[in-house]
């Protein structure tokens, strides 16, 4: 192997199934491992932003006892990282049945109308075995 394609992006490709029966949505979308240095960044860079968030008290309630970042603003920092680790998609549609072109904004507004949806993705790239070749004893 070349040391040059050490790292080099692999995003791969899931059907999102609709999570209440199971069926085909023909939702495709092509996201980067979590463990991916794309993974990474994104990882650190919603882990800066947190620290971030925390210095203004207007971000944060008391939970037990403890002052914790509000929970709408945790699911917000959430929705772009799953957009950062999203590299594209086909097969989403808005209400009137026009394609919707992937993009950053595009993913957020998804994922930010559907958790379903972004749930999915973040199950996906979490589950490192989606990203590597099958062994042959698995074929």
């Amino acid at each position: 192997m070349k040391l040059s394609d050490i790292g080099k992006p692999n995003p791969q490709e899931f059907e999102f199934k609709d999570p209440y029966s199971e069926q085909p949505t023909g939702i495709f979308i092509s996201v980067h491992a979590l463990k991916s240095r794309i993974g990474k960044e994104a990882i650190s860079q919603m882990q800066h932003s947190l620290l971030k968030i925390r210095q203004d008290e207007n971000n944060m309630i008391e939970i037990d006892g403890k002052q914790e970042i509000k929970p709408d603003i945790i699911l917000e920092e959430t929705i772009k990282w799953t957009a950062d680790i999203t590299e594209s998609w086909r097969g989403v549609e808005d209400d009137n049945g026009k394609q919707i072109k992937p993009s950053k904004e595009a993913f957020i507004k998804a994922y930010t109308q559907s958790s379903e949806l972004m749930n999915a993705v973040l199950t996906f790239a979490s589950n490192l075995g989606n990203f590597t070749a099958q062994s042959v004893n698995d074929l």
